[in-house]
């Protein structure tokens, strides 16, 4: 689980000379094309020119002049004019939501929860930080991610009033016929979102790390996949809104150089990625992302570069570059890793040398990869390294990833922003988080709050 994953937006370069020489074929495509306008472009000035081309605009975030167009690339290209593009991209791409394949194990409300979780015990030091500080409800966290549970006792503070679905309407590649694109259309349909905000500020038989802290769901995901683009308006949203921390479970691989076999590239989406993360910034929000789950040295040059190329197979695609796990190693962005149990890197997580700004309990699979899982199960060894989240239709199940990491060190620097008065300098939360860590870079709610 990180597990909200992008697997891919493949990426089309664009010179600014403007010389084609296209194939009938080729010049004919009609797709989906992501096209980031200059900052010296009039946007509404080019929606309109879109709109009299009759290129049906499909998405846009003015914010940061990102356009979705559904179209043929040498139409949208004359319509809009060179100058005014810096780069422009087929989205056919997705963003993809993924389980891990272990059977969860749901636990019933009438059993001891609290005991269940030894994440929540090891950085609260047995719950001992709850007592030490009570949000204020002035600082929030916004979650982009996939939803709310339908009814759940132990979210008592989500900011439904301000929640906002994002996914358009028909959803990923039109074939989700139960979206609506309302913007009040908010239910959880892959559990993800839930799993995520429990982490978080959950307050009844659970517990997150910040019980109560107020939280806002960005909805970018539907049932399984979503564009790239729905998740950066997620972040230019959250932003807008005055959250203080942006959580992002989720991720992608993407070429920060070369090009793919049919000579595309992903420039657009790391630009996109930058611009909205820089627009959250001077708003005083600080953007918090999971790193993979592949278990790779992220620094090392080939070994993101082969899972990406593993996942294209099925396009009988390839790619050659520099690879980077996205967003999480774009500057400005806090990145996250798992540990487990035993307060090391769990065996899942990706890593790497000056890579990991902080470390949370995220679970770990070495029990289940040690004994197999008839005995996993059976003995319920999973209890002992797993981590417990809610379950949107209520109750409560066992899961993994860096995805229950990451919203744990959200909830922490959001505390740390309120109890300190660190809002709209959410660098100095950072620098009092990390000041207070313990091994592996590991949150300490305990020794943040204390002083």
């Amino acid at each position: 689980m990180r597990t909200l994953r992008i697997l891919l937006l493949n990426a089309i370069c664009f010179t600014l000379i403007l010389c084609f020489s296209f194939s009938n074929a080729v010049a004919a495509e009609e797709s989906s094309y992501s096209i980031l306008m200059k900052d010296s472009a009039d946007f509404n000035l080019a929606l309109n020119q879109l709109e009299k081309e009759k290129q049906e605009v499909i998405y846009s975030i003015p914010e940061i002049k990102l356009i979705q167009v559904q179209g043929v690339k040498n139409k949208i290209l004359s319509t809009l004019h060179s100058g005014n593009i810096d780069e422009i991209n087929k989205s056919n791409g997705e963003f993809k939501t993924y389980t891990p394949n272990i059977n969860k194990q749901s636990i019933s409300d009438n059993q001891a929860i609290w005991n269940q979780q030894w994440d929540m015990k090891r950085i609260t030091h047995n719950g001992e930080s709850y007592k030490m500080f009570t949000p204020t409800g002035a600082v929030s966290v916004g979650v982009v991610d996939s939803g709310l549970p339908e009814d759940h006792s132990d979210f008592k503070n989500i900011s439904i009033a301000n929640s906002k679905n994002l996914v358009p309407k028909n959803g990923y590649q039109g074939k989700e016929p139960w979206e609506t694109g309302n913007v009040d259309q908010l239910t959880d349909l892959t559990g993800h979102g839930t799993g995520v905000i429990s982490q978080i500020n959950a307050d009844g038989l659970m517990k997150g790390v910040a019980p109560n802290i107020p939280v806002t769901m960005y909805r970018a995901f539907g049932k399984s996949s979503a564009e790239a683009i729905w998740v950066i308006k997620g972040i230019i949203e959250a932003a807008k809104d005055g959250n203080d921390v942006i959580n992002i479970s989720a991720g992608s691989y993407l070429l920060k150089n070369g090009k793919y076999s049919d000579g595309s590239n992903d420039k657009t989406e790391i630009k996109a990625y930058e611009k909205a993360i820089q627009y959250a910034n001077k708003r005083g929000s600080i953007v918090v992302s999971a790193l993979g789950n592949d278990s790779v040295d992220v620094n090392k040059k080939n070994n993101l570069l082969n899972i990406l190329n593993n996942q294209l197979e099925e396009e009988s695609k390839s790619a050659k570059g520099i690879v980077q796990d996205i967003p999480a190693q774009l500057p400005n962005v806090i990145s996250v890793a798992s540990t487990g149990p035993n307060q090391e890197i769990s065996s899942f997580s990706n890593y790497g040398k000056n890579q990991i700004d902080f470390t949370a309990p995220g679970g770990d699979i070495q029990l289940l990869n040690k004994y197999g899982s008839d005995t996993w199960l059976e003995d319920e060894l999973f209890k002992k390294e797993l981590i417990l989240v809610a379950h949107p239709q209520g109750g409560y199940y066992f899961n993994y990833g860096n995805s229950l990491a990451t919203p744990k060190v959200s909830g922490a620097l959001a505390l740390v922003i309120d109890k300190y008065g660190y809002k709209n300098k959410p660098h100095k939360a950072v620098n009092k988080l990390k000041k207070s860590s313990t091994g592996q870079n590991e949150i300490d709610l305990y020794n943040a709050l204390k002083n």
